[in-house]
């Protein structure tokens, strides 16, 4: 992107790291000036070089649509494996209990977000509050590092 094409109220993302979507929200008023003004998806302002940002593209509905049916289709057979994993830590706690014996995994039950790391590259065109409105996964949490979000208080 060049500094020609910017407007306030563009949607963009970095270059770098697509998962960081934010909003124009200032441009330089000098000349020279290659920066403008990106209020982040989680409300932080920064300067950005233009060239460092693309345009978050504008959707047809095709993509939404094709994640939402699979969401519908794939995300039942998830939650089934989700309810017969938990029937089986169930039972391991039982047995833990039962004789006394303590254990470790690292697959969390307080409730953490599960992120596939293809998530990103398949749909990272995806608006981030549509998927989280039909997933659950709060928006913040889609660009976390893949697999279990783990918390560092507990």
């Amino acid at each position: 992107m060049n500094k020609s094409e910017v407007l306030i109220d563009m949607k963009v993302r970095l270059i770098g790291d697509r998962s960081l979507r934010g909003i124009i929200v200032a441009t330089s008023s000098r000349k020279n000036k290659d920066d403008v003004i990106v209020e982040w998806e989680d409300g932080e302002c920064s300067p950005i070089n233009v060239e460092d940002l693309e345009v978050v593209p504008v959707s047809d509905g095709k993509l939404e649509k094709e994640f939402e049916n699979l969401v519908e289709s794939v995300g039942k057979e998830i939650q089934d494996k989700i309810q017969q994993a938990e029937k089986l830590l169930a039972e391991a706690c039982a047995l833990a209990d039962m004789h006394g014996i303590p254990f470790f995994t690292n697959v969390s039950l307080l409730g953490q977000p599960y992120v596939p790391e293809k998530f990103e590259t398949k749909w990272c065109d995806l608006d981030r509050d549509f998927v989280a409105n039909i997933t659950e996964v709060v928006a913040s949490d889609l660009g976390s590092p893949y697999g279990w979000d783990h918390s560092q208080v507990c």
